[in-house]
């Protein structure tokens, strides 16, 4: 067309404009998660829990949109955003409810702890060039469960519920790992 730029600009400005969009809901669903654990350690577990959602919802799409780009430093930054959601969510969860439940403290530092190992395991893999699928649904769906536990009242079966998730995910990653070793 006349007077329209090359189509490599137009490709060029499509991918800021996805790199844009992406890096914009990362950085909305990381300052969710610390408006989350603040108010988790305010005694306020609903209004922690909403934001939680909000987080959950702007990383998972922060990291759909970073996957389609296809840039490395913004999966890579979309990865530290969702080991924050474990820690700052998790650890505060544990945290406020270390004295007055129990349950919920040993099942936030359970999924913790299983998120940590799942992570683990994929970057090991991936760094030994092995085949590791990951699915960003799955992290969700995780995420999910303890925002959801946390609004509804439910804090300890979404953490059981999470938890439960997150073991499955080592499994199968191990698994992959060993599969993968044994074909080498």
């Amino acid at each position: 067309m006349i007077r329209s730029p090359p189509v490599s600009v137009a490709v060029t400005r499509a991918q800021t404009r996805g790199r844009g969009a992406a890096g914009l809901a990362i950085g909305a669903g990381a300052a969710s998660v610390v408006l989350s654990a603040w108010l988790i350690l305010g005694d306020r577990p609903v209004y922690g829990g909403a934001a939680a959602l909000a987080a959950s919802v702007l990383l998972f799409a922060g990291g759909l949109l970073g996957r389609r780009d296809g840039s490395v430093r913004l999966r890579m930054i979309h990865s530290f955003a969702d080991r924050t959601f474990d820690g700052c969510v998790l650890g505060a969860i544990a945290w406020a409810t270390r004295e007055s439940d129990p349950a919920a403290s040993i099942g936030a530092l359970l999924v913790l702890g299983l998120e940590f190992l799942a992570a683990y395991v994929r970057a090991r893999g991936r760094s030994l060039e092995y085949r590791i699928e990951d699915g960003p649904a799955a992290r969700h769906l995780r995420s999910d469960l303890v925002a959801v536990g946390l609004l509804a009242g439910l804090t300890v079966a979404g953490l059981y519920a999470a938890a439960v998730l997150a073991g499955l995910a080592v499994l199968v990653r191990a698994s992959q790992v060993a599969k993968e070793e044994r074909a080498a």
